[in-house]
């Protein structure tokens, strides 16, 4: 005789990832972890940082209500002599958030007049393209003393 037993919504929503993504140590996912040791292995005279805030639109009050501030937080920031140089964010698909969020970043960097390299790899051939960009960006700035041209 079989007997159903109750799962309660706290323990589903536990169980199942919104995007079913297994975490690995601090990564979010299988994807993110195996990219991460690639980026540390390929890129040794870069200093990569781990899900660092980027504030997109700052907080702001319009008719007497405060509108709360929009924050981006790339799974990984890439920094070549302390200048950043590329910012990453690893992706199984693309959201129509992440979508927008990126545009928008994409968006202020044009406005600063700063060359970075923005992406969101989703396949594997992806990742290995992304790395080997940042590879000729790096090799770019050598060439040019550290400076953007």
């Amino acid at each position: 005789m079989w007997m159903r037993v109750r799962i309660t919504h706290w323990e589903q929503k536990k169980m199942i990832n919104k995007y079913r993504n297994k975490k690995v140590g601090s990564h979010d996912s299988k994807a993110e972890s195996r990219f991460s040791k690639v980026l540390r292995m390929e890129l040794t005279e870069c200093s990569i940082v781990e899900k660092e805030t980027i504030e997109l639109i700052p907080k702001f009050k319009s008719n007497g209500q405060t509108i709360r501030s929009a924050k981006l937080i790339p799974d990984f920031t890439i920094y070549y002599q302390g200048q950043a140089i590329a910012i990453i964010d690893v992706k199984g698909f693309q959201t129509d958030k992440s979508k927008l969020q990126f545009k928008l970043l994409r968006y202020l960097m044009h406005i600063a007049n700063n060359p970075i390299y923005i992406d969101t790899p989703v396949t594997a051939a992806d990742r290995l393209k992304v790395i080997a960009t940042i590879k000729e960006i790096v090799t770019l700035l050598k060439k040019n003393n550290g400076k953007a041209s």
